[in-house]
């Protein structure tokens, strides 16, 4: 919950993008997922769903225990919410907003990601959750990694000129 409600909360406070106004108005009798938001919450959440299956079948078929498998999953899933987050503050793409327009916003990443590592080593969510203790490049794997999905469409978004994600 503190990986997307802390961060969301904190979009809140972010700056209206500069040409807001020139955009149509939508129409009240649309969805709201009508102009390609629905294409871009299932291809974002297809691409997301895989990288998570991935990442546990992966630490799974390097010999880790199921709960350290399960905790590689859980941080992919985490930090890729939180990198997704500065991509959707815009209805463009991640670059073009300055990742640090919102401190606030920058500050609740931290906060979430910070919080979500701590869980998994110390002893006591250990035994609640069910998370384990990773070594240091795995935790570095799942910090990164989840990043290349929002940055790989984004990239693709802004040079192809694509709307449907």
């Amino acid at each position: 919950m503190v990986s997307d409600a802390v961060p969301s909360f904190a979009l809140g406070y972010d700056v209206a993008e500069a040409d807001i106004m020139k955009e149509r108005p939508r129409n009240p009798n649309e969805s709201v997922l009508a102009n390609y938001t629905w294409s871009r919450v299932l291809i974002r959440g297809m691409f997301m769903g895989v990288m998570v299956y991935a990442s546990f079948l992966l630490a799974a078929q390097s010999g880790m225990t199921s709960n350290e498998a399960q905790t590689v999953a859980f941080l992919t899933l985490v930090y890729g919410q939180l990198w997704h987050v500065f991509d959707a503050r815009s209805s463009s793409t991640l670059f073009r907003r300055n990742p640090f327009g919102n401190p606030r916003l920058v500050l609740a990443v931290l906060f979430a990601g910070i919080s979500s590592y701590l869980i998994t080593i110390i002893p006591f969510f250990n035994t609640v959750i069910g998370t384990a203790q990773l070594p240091m490049n795995v935790y570095l794997m799942v910090l990164f990694i989840p990043a290349l999905p929002t940055l790989i469409l984004s990239s693709l978004k802004e040079l192809l000129k694509i709307k449907i994600w």
